[in-house]
């Protein structure tokens, strides 16, 4: 029963994972940014922001690669956009380290 009421509450949160991507990828890519900083509390430089924006560009372009490949069968798992979308590689790097020590 435990294992059914689990696998149930995956689904679920799938399903409305799914729901909220798809209302986000209505949004232009200025409004995504928008929300991004507000769900995620960044706040840039004015001339920082540019540079993080383009980082959280390249994110989106990856995820909707990689759903396109859900959306065909290639792949397990749809991705989505997370606290790491608007971070340089090095930086996920260094938080990957840190959480792992």
């Amino acid at each position: 029963m435990k294992l059914f009421s689990f696998i149930l509450l995956a689904f679920i949160v799938i399903v409305l994972a799914e729901k909220i991507e798809k209302k986000k990828a209505e949004k232009t890519v200025e409004e995504q940014w928008k929300d991004f900083k507000v769900d995620f509390k960044r706040k840039y430089s004015e001339k920082e922001d540019p540079m993080r924006f383009e980082l959280f560009k390249e994110t989106l372009d990856q995820i909707k690669e990689h759903n396109k490949k859900y959306a065909s069968g290639k792949v397990d798992v749809p991705a989505y956009l997370n606290e790491f979308s608007d971070l340089t590689d090095d930086e996920k790097r260094k938080l990957l380290q840190t959480e792992q020590q």
